[in-house]
C-alpha cells in the first residue's frame, strides 16, 4: 500500500499539551499502479511502432528488387507483377499513415495526460 499523508495535526489538552496526533492518509496504490501500467503500455506502443517502420522498409526493399528484375528479365509479365507491387506498396503506405497517427496519439497522451513521461 502506498500512502500519501495529506494532513498531520497535534491533539492538545486543555493546558495546550500535546497528547497525541491525528493524521489523514490517502491510499494512492491504485493510482501508482495505473501510472506504471500506462508508462509500460506507451513503451510497448513505441517499440511496436519502431518495429513497424523497420518492417515496412524490409518489405519495400525487396519489392524494388523484384520490380527491377522483372523489368530486366521478364518484361512480358511486368504489367501484372507491377500491379501487385503497387497493391502491396499501397498497403504499406496505409500502415505508414497509421504509424504517424499512432505517434500523434502517443504525443497527445504524454502531453495532456502525462502518460509514459519518463
Amino acid at each position: 500500500m502506498i500512502i500519501r499523508q495529506s494532513l498531520v495535526s497535534p491533539i492538545r489538552d486543555m493546558s495546550d499539551n500535546i497528547t497525541g496526533t491525528i493524521a489523514i492518509a490517502i491510499d494512492i496504490t491504485d493510482q501508482k499502479i495505473l501510472e506504471k501500467e500506462s508508462k509500460n503500455l506507451l513503451i510497448q506502443l513505441e517499440h511496436n511502432l519502431v518495429e513497424l517502420a523497420i518492417l515496412n522498409d524490409k518489405i519495400r526493399n525487396p519489392l524494388t528488387v523484384i520490380a527491377t528484375l522483372i523489368d530486366m528479365h521478364a518484361p512480358h509479365i511486368e504489367k501484372q507483377i507491377n500491379q501487385s507491387i503497387r497493391e502491396i506498396d499501397d498497403i504499406i503506405t496505409n500502415l505508414d499513415k497509421r504509424w504517424m497517427e499512432s505517434e500523434k496519439t502517443i504525443s497527445f497522451l504524454q502531453k495532456h495526460y502525462g502518460f509514459g513521461n519518463r
